[in-house]
């Protein structure tokens, strides 16, 4: 018997990258509505061994009803990461508990992979969240040169090896399990690196690319393709 008069309602959800679809296991996501969590904000919380847990500020999300790991809870909107052992399934019953009292259900749907890069603003589109080879921020006033290496970040890559949801590390990175191909402008770049972020949560991965020799200047799209399945577009990176 629910005994509260909280009543928590999902109106939308979206890649924590990209403000839009699809969606995939291990991806961040921002769930939108009311009542799904404090007013007054809730961050994540880490547990034993550095592992983000399932609850935060009173507010749970299920996903076929395995709790996800939580980054942040507030009343319009909650940041989780859908757990990476539904990798395989092809949608998911997502529910909000607030409280005791739970949202009614939405169904996602997951493919194997729904990559977004971050971006600086947040929004899913234009330049890229970027760190150029001296760790300064690209951006169109400060562009990566040809054959140096930029780092960015994206989620929704598939499964990694391991999946423990809400993990954070410090060494023994997860790496991807399906192929990785990065697009500067209209050049494919090497990808020195590709694998879970250092220190940040499970679901976040890094991706080291070489700016291929060819590659045209300026502000030029990036793209991200994970098992064939392509990023978002709109994304940008300069290069000099």
């Amino acid at each position: 018997v629910q005994l509260t008069n909280i009543s928590p309602a999902i109106s939308f959800t979206a890649s924590a990258a990209t403000g839009t679809s699809p969606f995939a296991a291990g991806q961040l996501v921002s769930i939108y509505g009311s009542q799904l969590g404090p007013s007054a904000g809730s961050g994540l919380q880490l547990g034993p061994g550095g592992v983000v847990t399932t609850s935060s500020g009173g507010t749970q999300v299920l996903f076929n009803g395995t709790a996800a790991p939580i980054l942040y809870a507030g009343d319009s909107q909650v940041n989780a990461v859908i757990p990476c052992k539904l990798a395989g399934q092809s949608s998911a019953q997502m529910v909000v508990d607030y409280m005791g009292a739970q949202s009614a259900p939405v169904t996602l749907s997951l493919g194997p992979a729904a990559p977004g890069i971050f971006t600086a603003d947040g929004s899913g589109q234009g330049q890229a969240a970027a760190l150029n080879q001296d760790n300064s921020f690209n951006s169109p006033s400060n562009p990566a040169p040809r054959g140096s290496i930029v780092t960015f970040y994206a989620t929704g890559v598939g499964p990694t090896l391991p999946c423990v949801d809400g993990a954070t590390y410090q060494s023994n990175f997860p790496t991807l399990t399906l192929p990785v191909v990065v697009v500067v402008g209209n050049s494919g770049a090497h990808v020195d690196y590709a694998g879970q972020a250092p220190e940040l949560v499970s679901g976040v991965a890094q991706f080291d690319v070489v700016i291929p020799s060819d590659a045209t200047t300026g502000v030029v799209p990036l793209t991200l393709v994970t098992g064939g399945v392509f990023s978002t577009p709109g994304v940008t990176i300069a290069v000099k």
